[in-house]
C-alpha cells in the first residue's frame, strides 16, 4: 500500500475534504487476490456510499496480465491503527459493527438479486439449500 497526499493547483474549483489516499496494488505472489476487491469495490462498495467503506476513487483489474490496482480515500486517522495479534475486543467490536453495518444495508436490498447473478462478487445461496438440522 501506498499513502499520498494529492495536492491540487490554484485554479480547483472544489478541492476533497480529505486529500489523502491509498494506492493498493498487491504484491506478485498474491496479486490474482486483486480481483475479489476490484469487484467488490466496483459492485458493492459503489452501491453503499457509506462511511463504513472508503471512497473508492479508482480500481481495475486486469484479467490479461493479472494485476490489478485500488485508488481509495485514506481513512488511516479513523481506524483504530496497528493491528495487534491477538486482537483487542474493542478491535474485535468495531469489526463486527462494521460487518454488522454492511449486513444491514443489504437485507432485502433491491439490487442483492441482481448482484446475485455474479456469482464471482456475492455467493447467495439458493433457496432451500440447507436442511434445518444442518443449519442448527
Amino acid at each position: 500500500m501506498h499513502y499520498l497526499e494529492v495536492k491540487f493547483s490554484n485554479d480547483t474549483q472544489t478541492e476533497p475534504s480529505n486529500p489523502h489516499i491509498v494506492v493498493k496494488i498487491p504484491k506478485p505472489v498474491v496479486k490474482i487476490l486483486g480481483t475479489h476487491e476490484v469487484k467488490f469495490y466496483s459492485f458493492i462498495a459503489e452501491t453503499m456510499n457509506q462511511g463504513t467503506i472508503p471512497t473508492c476513487y479508482d480500481a481495475v483489474f486486469s484479467e490479461e496480465s493479472g494485476w490489478s490496482h485500488i485508488i481509495l480515500e485514506d481513512l488511516s486517522k479513523t481506524y483504530l491503527g496497528i493491528w495487534e495479534y491477538p486482537p483487542t475486543k474493542r478491535y474485535c467490536e468495531k469489526a463486527i459493527d462494521c460487518l454488522a453495518e454492511i449486513h444491514a444495508f443489504w437485507w432485502d436490498h433491491p439490487k442483492l438479486k441482481e448482484l446475485s447473478k455474479h456469482s464471482y462478487v456475492l455467493y447467495v445461496p439458493k433457496e432451500n439449500s440447507f436442511t434445518e438440522e444442518e443449519i442448527i
